[in-house]
């Protein structure tokens, strides 16, 4: 049984005291700190590219027409993260990367540790310019994902 509720991490040069649950929610409530670094390192430079590209395009269509609030939330760029767990990648790219929303998905009973995470970040004022962070529940499965093969318009594909 662990005492620690809290973990201490810098992600993208942006400290942050996340809540974590090891006993409870077992690996989904935990940071795995040199796992997230590295993924956050290689995605938030490719994040920048694409928001970057859209304000280029957005710059480009508003020199020969009106640009309405519906085009600036089409020009957003959005982030879904699956089994989020803490939060910590989500998080760390909506601190570091500018006009990004970020949701972080996970299973009901690990909602409100993303939620705790994400209400403390808000609050602490780090989140980057424009940027927001959602947190939703999203119960996903390989049975989930094979369902979508009988939806109409499903992916069956088959040969």
């Amino acid at each position: 049984m662990s005492d620690k509720t809290r973990e201490d991490v810098e992600i993208l040069g942006v400290n942050h005291t996340l809540a974590i649950d090891p006993d409870s929610l077992n690996e989904a409530g935990v940071v795995w700190t040199p796992a997230v670094r590295a993924l956050a390192s290689a995605v938030a430079p490719i994040v920048v590219a694409e928001a970057e590209a859209r304000r280029s395009s957005s710059a480009f269509a508003s020199a020969s027409s009106a640009v309405d609030s519906s085009t600036d939330r089409a020009l957003t760029t959005r982030i879904l993260e699956l089994g989020a767990g803490t939060g910590a990648l989500g998080i760390a790219l909506a601190c570091a990367v500018p006009d990004v929303r970020v949701t972080l998905t996970d299973l009901d009973r690990v909602v409100p540790l993303m939620r705790t995470n994400a209400d403390a970040t808000r609050d602490a004022g780090k989140l980057a310019r424009g940027s927001e962070l959602r947190v939703a529940e999203l119960a996903w499965s390989r049975d989930a994902v094979l369902g979508l093969d009988d939806a109409p318009g499903g992916g069956g594909g088959g040969g």
